[in-house]
């Protein structure tokens, strides 16, 4: 019995041993917080310091799946938050933010059905966000937390844990005469129970509610680890033997996977964490031989497997070599820790920091998204007070938002950062029109001025901005005082040389008063009165001087990983401008970023177990995002564009590899994903129940559509693939309204680069062509880019990467008539001006003289329609102006190409011979009065000097 005891016991001391250098290490993490970090470095040293057995010589694996680290990255990388989001075995509803989340496919097999029923039972995610709570009555999380303030609950997950590593944990629901349903945990060879709780839970009323949701978890999971169950684990989704298999992403599905990511959610104190390891080890201990004998069974082998992946010998081998690990993951959290704060300043945000935006109306709540665009506004001092409280508002040690330090936070404001509570990676639109909501329409007793009669558009001023926050936060000491310095400096009706340092300092005490980092400093080196606001309401206020800036530097952390971010508000020309940036020295911020992240993609770069796989995807996904993400390069989207593909089954058959990639919120991921799958697939019609069609179409319905640039981004890729309209009917009309929008020059281009981007197969590109070529006749701009040395260019590498050259032949007439079809009167130019200028630009490129390439274009010239000076200005699409030298090289190369394949392109005589002569004409026309090349330029395309090849 005393040794049973033992066994379940927990016992601290110190003792000079390896634990104690690992307990050194990890002190340094008191410094560190992160945003999952739902326990302190201090509790993380305390747990890590829990010894387990007989001996007392167990502590937790450095490297178990509960280990800080691996719950740290796979927290990080976001895989629960992507498959609860996106993945196809859910159908998502167009811009329906919490509804349409939880509607199970009916094509689903029995085991999907049941995993995805179990997943939204077990993360509701009601708030539009990966959650486990729930306002259901019979939620699975109301069950847990009714037993919260004993460590049954955690027995229960232990159960549910060791059932998913296939141990037959004895957890039953029996009925009882007395007591009704109970749910049960029997001791091993013992009549007494670890657990014995009512699944009737009684809350602020007489009537009890029947927890079903509990009932089919434990069913699930149950089945699950039964082979002789109905529910059984397809063997696509079971656990990962190699990083391959983890790289595709099926262990998803795996109900190991589905519990691990509910006890991290779950867990969120020391306490919680003790009784559930220790929970776990007590119920494997039933399972396993006695200390010190070997197993006897399969059942204790395997147990004894489970619990040596768990827990760890402390003067083991493995222990030693882990203490590196340990070191590195204090530093990636430390540099996270300071740099996380900064994620809205950052990338993709810088896009949008200066939006245009549709009225708001308060009284209705609602966008004019129908009017105008000229009926909009720039958000420019709505933007920068989005900066300021983004700062202000930033706690570090739980690495959200919070607003428990503002003296009177308005309900607008509390609604702004309870949907936004933590640093996102971009500043999308949607967050532009959500902080609107806060700032605009603001009651005519708040003394805010704007700039339109419907209370839209900010007016510039110091003063206003001071209104402007005591409304929306509350009012302070520092605050009133500011703004009376401020109506004081108005009323002399000037501004004394003196009044600069007293704006600076009370300005900068108001920010300090509403932040929770004090390290604030305001920067203003001229100022002067201004009037603002509408005729009808308009009075005095304080701007910074045309030509000068009014800055707010906030600063984070100590020398090499400080961050520094700048919100700018500067005057030019009487407009207001602002910028948002974060500042760093380049050089000396890499090598700091990639120092520990090469250190453990070292260490990992041969992973063996489950949660070193875990570990390595993080590692890979934060090198090049930290890294990268630091120059400002969208490495995602690079990645996405240039990473080449499986075979088109496979593309098309399985979207779980892309949920391993870090977080999909991002508009700009989702959209680059969508254009991908379409592009790849554009040969092929696939069936509109197909699993990638499917999760594409979750990734649009994730966002709204109401916003134009938002929808012109993420429908985009449906111009590549004509399928579309059977893949997602429900988009189909508002695609056809995006479309016009891409009828112009610039849209054209766009579309092209987009396209001649992506590293697809030559098929796959040519049928996007053609689905695009479909689109585009009709438009007066169809055939202005396709002449361009880099689309001709592009096209002609992707058809060389054909072997056989029939199928280069073949495919080089398809593109030809796909251009042909783009002939329209009002174009400028004719299908003979851009095969005639394909032909010279050729001419440059002999590793493409090839009859496959060079005969079709030949063929499909009609030398009496060509017109120079048509030819002329697609030539300069990319030099802008070409010089007589230049414009004589590019000819004479073209001349050459005609004499080396005189013979191949001169097949009948008669025909021919008039024919080639007539090319010869044409290029040495092109050299003729090379003064009239300059004036030409003037016809060459607008968008020439955009154009990159």
């Amino acid at each position: 019995m005393e040794r049973m005891n033992a066994k379940r016991r927990i016992i601290h001391f110190t003792q000079e041993t390896i634990l104690k250098k690992i307990w050194a290490i990890m002190a340094l993490m008191t410094m560190t917080h992160t945003v999952y970090a739902w326990l302190s470095s201090n509790e993380e040293q305390e747990i890590q310091k829990m010894r387990f057995g007989d001996s007392n010589q167990l502590i937790m694996h450095p490297k178990g799946i509960f280990s800080s680290f691996c719950k740290y990255a796979m927290e990080n990388s976001k895989f629960m938050h992507n498959l609860r989001n996106y993945s196809y075995v859910i159908e998502r509803s167009e811009s329906n933010e919490n509804g349409g989340r939880n509607t199970i496919r009916r094509d689903l097999d029995n085991y999907l059905q049941e995993f995805a029923q179990q997943m939204i039972n077990m993360f509701p995610s009601e708030d539009g966000k990966l959650s486990i709570d729930s306002k259901g009555s019979d939620a699975f999380i109301k069950f847990m937390e009714n037993y919260k303030d004993s460590s049954d609950s955690l027995y229960v997950l232990a159960a549910l844990y060791l059932l998913s590593e296939k141990i037959n944990i004895p957890i039953e629901i029996v009925g009882d005469e007395k007591s009704g349903m109970n749910l049960t945990l029997k001791k091993k060879n013992k009549n007494s129970l670890h657990i014995s709780l009512s699944m009737t839970i009684y809350k602020n009323t007489n009537e009890g509610v029947y927890q079903k949701q509990t009932e089919k978890i434990i069913n699930f999971f149950k089945s699950t680890a039964d082979p002789s169950s109905h529910i059984t684990v397809p063997a696509k989704f079971s656990m990962p033997s190699t990083y391959q298999e983890f790289l595709t992403g099926d262990f998803l599905f795996n109900p190991r996977f589905l519990i691990q990511s509910y006890i991290y959610k779950y867990i969120d104190t020391k306490e919680k964490y003790s009784q559930f390891m220790m929970a776990v080890y007590t119920l494997l201990c039933e399972n396993m031989p006695s200390e010190n004998q070997a197993p006897t069974s399969e059942i204790e082998r395997h147990a004894q497997r489970v619990c040596e992946s768990l827990f760890i010998n402390e003067s083991s081998d493995t222990m030693k070599n882990s203490l590196d690990c340990i070191t590195n993951l204090c530093a990636i959290k430390d540099m996270d820790a300071i740099k996380n704060w900064a994620l809205a300043f950052k990338g993709d945000s810088l896009n949008h920091l200066h939006t245009r935006l549709p009225i708001f109306n308060r009284s209705s709540d609602d966008f004019n998204e129908h009017a105008l665009p000229q009926c909009g506004y720039d958000n420019c001092i709505e933007g920068f007070l989005l900066g300021i409280f983004l700062c202000s508002t930033f706690e570090q040690k739980s690495q959200k938002y919070k607003l428990d330090h503002l003296p009177n936070p308005s309900k607008e404001l509390k609604d702004f950062f309870c949907k936004y509570n933590e640093p996102t990676a971009t500043t999308e639109i949607s967050i532009h029109k959500d902080w609107c909501r806060v700032v605009a329409g603001l009651s005519d007793d708040s003394n805010v001025l704007y700039d339109k009669l419907s209370r839209n558009k900010i007016s510039p001023g110091l003063l206003n901005i001071l209104y402007i926050i005591k409304k929306i936060a509350g009012e302070n000491d520092e605050l009133n005082r500011a703004i009376l310095c401020l109506e004081e400096i108005i009323i002399k009706a000037k501004v004394e040389e003196s009044d600069l340092k007293k704006i600076q300092n009370c300005m900068q005490n108001v920010f300090m008063s509403l932040s929770y980092s004090k390290n604030i400093e305001v920067v203003c080196d001229s100022i002067a009165l201004a009037q603002i606001g509408i005729k009808i309401q308009r009075r005095t206020d304080i701007t910074p001087d045309n030509g000068h800036s009014f800055l707010v530097v906030y600063k984070k952390g100590e020398e090499d990983m400080a961050s520094t971010i700048k919100i700018q508000l500067s005057k030019e020309k009487s407009m207001p401008i602002i910028n948002w940036f974060a500042t760093e020295d380049l050089n000396l911020r890499i090598g700091c970023a990639k120092s520990p992240f090469k250190k453990m993609q070292i260490k990992y770069a041969e992973p063996e177990t489950y949660s070193e796989y875990i570990i390595k995807q993080y590692i890979d996904i934060r090198l090049y995002q930290t890294v990268l993400g630091i120059e400002k390069i969208n490495e995602f989207t690079k990645r996405i564009q240039t990473t080449p593909m499986p075979k088109s089954n496979n593309i098309a058959q399985n979207p779980n590899a892309l949920l391993l990639w870090g977080t999909l919120e991002n508009i700009r991921y989702k959209s680059c994903i969508i254009e991908m799958f379409l592009i790849h697939t554009s040969p092929n019609k696939l069936d509109t129940k197909n699993r990638m069609v499917q999760f594409t179409k979750n990734l649009i319905g994730s966002v709204s559509l109401k916003d134009l640039r938002t929808k012109q981004q993420i429908l985009k890729g449906f111009e590549f693939n004509e399928n579309y309209k059977e893949y997602y009917t429900q988009y189909s009309k508002q695609a056809s309204e995006i479309f016009k929008s891409y009828r112009t020059l610039k849209g054209t281009q766009i579309l092209l680069e987009s396209l001649l981007s992506v590293n697809a197969s030559p098929v796959a590109i040519i049928s996007s062509f053609q689905a695009l070529t479909n689109g585009l006749q009709g438009s007066n701009c169809g055939l202005n880019f396709f002449g361009s040395d880099y689309v001709c260019k592009n096209l002609v590498k992707k058809l060389s990467e054909l072997e056989n050259d029939n199928d280069i032949k073949t495919n080089m007439e398809v593109i030809l008539k796909s251009i042909k079809k783009c002939e329209t009167t009002l174009s400028k130019y004719m299908p003979e001006d851009i095969f005639m200028a394909w032909f010279i630009h050729i001419g440059k490129w002999e590793v493409y003289h090839k009859k496959s390439i060079i005969k079709p274009i030949y063929d499909s010239i009609d030398f009496k329609k060509v017109d120079i000076k048509n030819v002329k200005s697609i030539l300069e699409i990319k030099i802008s102006t070409l010089s007589y030298p230049t414009m004589r090289s590019i000819v004479e190369k073209a001349d050459k190409l005609l004499d080396d394949n005189k013979t191949m392109l001169v097949e009948n005589a008669n025909i021919d011979d008039k024919k080639y002569s007539l090319l010869k004409e044409i290029l040495q026309k092109l050299l003729i009065n090379p003064l009239d090349t300059a004036k030409e330029t003037t016809r060459a395309l607008p968008v020439a000097s955009l154009v990159t090849g």
